[in-house]
């Protein structure tokens, strides 16, 4: 747990530098309010698997596979987004539910993370809306069938 903190702050910078285009401040606001718990927060990352990325010493991106078969959260700092950092961390999740003998993988994404997730394989099942903090946050229900091992 000893990078929650640093995973805290990219998940704060995301929200504000990356998801600010394609969201209203209140829906920023509340979704950012939902890692200002830091204990909280600390706690979903111990759960399943997290890889984070390292740029010069700095956490600068992370990812978590929780249960096995769903990509909970893919998060990169704005000063590093459009590098690939964010796709190479999905590439290694997916590499891993898949070893693990995951057949499909799920992931609830945000709009401005769509073209990353696209990207890997993952198709749009559904759009939906979920309310955090009693702001409503449109969202993408996506899964990306994986082959064969």
């Amino acid at each position: 747990m000893g990078d929650s903190g640093a995973c805290a702050r990219v998940f704060g910078e995301a929200i504000r530098g990356i998801a600010s285009q394609h969201y209203t401040a209140d829906q920023l606001a509340a979704w950012q309010a939902c890692g200002a718990d830091a204990g909280a927060f600390g706690a979903a990352r111990l759960q399943g698997i997290t890889l984070v990325a390292e740029a010069e010493g700095y956490v600068v991106a992370f990812g978590q596979l929780h249960p096995g078969d769903h990509v909970e959260m893919l998060y990169c700092a704005p000063e590093h987004a459009g590098r690939g950092i964010g796709s190479r961390l999905l590439g290694e999740l997916i590499q891993m539910a898949s070893t693990r003998g995951a057949r499909v993988l799920t992931a609830d994404v945000s709009l401005s993370a769509r073209s990353v997730f696209e990207r890997a394989g993952f198709r749009v099942v559904a759009e939906e809306v979920v309310e955090r903090h009693g702001v409503g946050l449109p969202r993408l229900r996506m899964k990306n069938v994986l082959p064969a091992q």
